[in-house]
């Protein structure tokens, strides 16, 4: 791998790297950036790139993260009756004691 190296600094070197593009959007996606990286964000000119590594609250680097799109929907059901309806929608998939903010995947058979 010391050859890589060299052609590195003293050539040029193509990678096919791990890291895929991701897109962050809506208004607060500098400020939620700025709070995950250590490197600005808010600054950053379209088209261009920066190092950049994501850390907790308490400075430690953020390892085996991985961000993917699950082709899921979600939905959300919500009123006195809605239990009912998600029971009867769902073909008796819905737990003993599912209720308010409680979230699942259910299935229409």
């Amino acid at each position: 791998m010391i050859e890589y190296y060299w052609k590195l600094r003293r050539s040029v070197l193509l990678y096919d790297v791990p890291e895929k593009p991701l897109e962050i959007k809506g208004p607060d996606a500098a400020n939620l950036c700025e709070r995950i990286f250590t490197s600005r964000v808010d600054t950053l000119k379209i088209w261009r790139a920066r190092y950049g590594i994501a850390c907790t609250s308490e400075g430690m680097v953020l390892m085996d993260v991985k961000v993917t799109d699950p082709h899921s929907r979600v939905l959300q059901i919500q009123g006195p009756k809605s239990l009912d309806v998600l029971r009867a929608a769902a073909d008796e998939q819905v737990p003993e004691g599912f209720g308010y903010f409680h979230a699942g995947m259910f299935y229409r058979h």
